[in-house]
């Protein structure tokens, strides 16, 4: 994937454009230009968006790109969970999809959607999380539901066959889950603070030792004491309520951050002594945000995914980006990173791009998250998807790959 994928949009949007277009779009006496598009203007040689409301070929401008007026905006954000090849959105509590469905992930018919579908008639939903061919969500009464392909277990329906329609996961003793974060072919899911996974066991992913079967198909527990976790897909990470930081699964690229690249079916330390708020973990590397606002990642960085100063030699240790101070949030696809600071400002490196030089232009990000070569992050108002598009996963109305953000269309079901 190339390093446009990021939406490193700042660098793009700053580019001159030129006011005679008289050989098509951004195309003027030989030299190629930016276009600047139907809901944008050339002024003073830079792209300008259009006021909101003007006229367009397909609808009404809005932020800049031409969109339907049938779009509606919510009345609250946006919880995002996105996958390999699909994408799922929760808004003002209901749940949209969109992108690959060959193994039914967005809970639909058809093998693939270029737009946000509306998945049930329920205004219930909390929270969503997206594996390789599968996805659970937590309703608000925190009840989890997952649906999508089964074959390792991932459902954790206590079988191994695959589901179109959400089918309720239960808590080992009952209680409410509270959030659910999907691996690959895994899942793990927090009950208050006690911590499940279920699916594939290869590797030791599923935190729970040692074990001779391949698949866990009903939550397995893995420990109390846990605040947050963050799956890849074959390792994990969870933060404990002392700050602590944990890891287990695949190490071979130093993604446990342990300072070794042993592999651990059980939970082990980050080699660190900070603190930690927030974490992602990555095609087989992991990034985390210290409770002081700075960055650290380690693990594979042979695309510049760990924002250091350099590509190639993975790190099997945490070591802290510089360049970035007083961030909130971070997320890690497959060979890329986005973290977005406490003021709103949107950073992304790796996928040939080694450090965070260029923040993604817009208004102020709300959040961030991260697929295997996609991304999307919200706005006031709005969705806005980048990346690889080959299954329609950024929702966007077809299956051209974008270098910039560009806002989702939800209307009414």
């Amino acid at each position: 994937m190339s390093s446009g994928w990021l939406g490193v949009a700042a660098a793009l949007l700053s580019m001159s454009c030129s006011q005679s277009l008289d050989l098509g779009h951004g195309v003027s006496a030989g030299a190629c230009t930016p276009w600047c598009g139907d809901c944008s203007t050339c002024a003073d040689a830079r792209c300008e968006p259009s006021p909101e409301g003007v006229d367009c070929p397909n609808g009404v401008c809005s932020m800049g790109v031409c969109r339907s007026p049938h779009c509606r905006p919510p009345a609250s954000g946006y919880v995002v969970g996105l996958g390999n090849q699909s994408s799922c959105a929760v808004r003002d509590g209901r749940l949209w999809c969109w992108g690959r469905n060959t193994e039914r992930e967005l809970a639909m018919d058809l093998d693939a959607r270029t737009t946000p579908g509306h998945v049930d008639t329920s205004n219930a939903w909390a929270r969503v999380s997206v594996g390789r061919a599968h996805a659970c969500g937590v309703q608000m009464d925190g009840t989890m539901w997952c649906w999508g392909a089964n074959d390792r277990g991932q459902l954790g329906q206590g079988d191994t066959m695959s589901r179109r329609d959400p089918a309720r996961t239960l808590v080992p003793g009952g209680g409410p889950w509270s959030s659910v974060a999907c691996g690959g072919d895994h899942c793990c899911a927090l009950a208050a603070d006690a911590l499940y996974c279920f699916g594939e066991t290869t590797r030791g992913v599923l935190g729970i030792g040692a074990t001779t079967s391949a698949n866990e198909t009903l939550p397995a527990h893995v420990g109390s004491g846990w605040t947050s976790i963050a799956t890849g897909p074959m390792h994990a990470c969870g933060i404990r309520s002392d700050g602590m930081m944990l890891c287990w699964g695949a190490n071979d690229q130093g993604q446990l951050g342990t300072g070794t690249t042993a592999d651990s079916p059980q939970p082990v330390a980050v080699a660190s002594s900070g603190s930690w708020s927030k974490i992602a973990a990555g095609g087989a590397h992991t990034c985390a945000v210290a409770t002081d606002g700075a960055v650290w990642c380690w693990g594979a960085n042979d695309a510049g995914q760990l924002g250091l100063s350099g590509i190639g030699a993975s790190q099997a240790a945490p070591e802290r980006i510089d360049a970035l101070a007083a961030i909130a949030d971070v997320a890690a696809g497959e060979r890329h990173t986005c973290a977005r600071a406490t003021a709103g400002t949107l950073w992304c490196w790796g996928s040939g791009v080694s450090q965070p030089t260029e923040p993604i232009a817009g208004a102020t990000w709300l959040t961030i998250a991260a697929g295997a070569r996609h991304s999307c992050a919200a706005r006031e108002g709005a969705l806005s998807c980048w990346g690889d598009n080959d299954w329609g996963q950024l929702g966007v109305g077809d299956t051209m790959a974008r270098a910039v953000p560009e806002p989702l269309c939800f209307s009414d079901p």
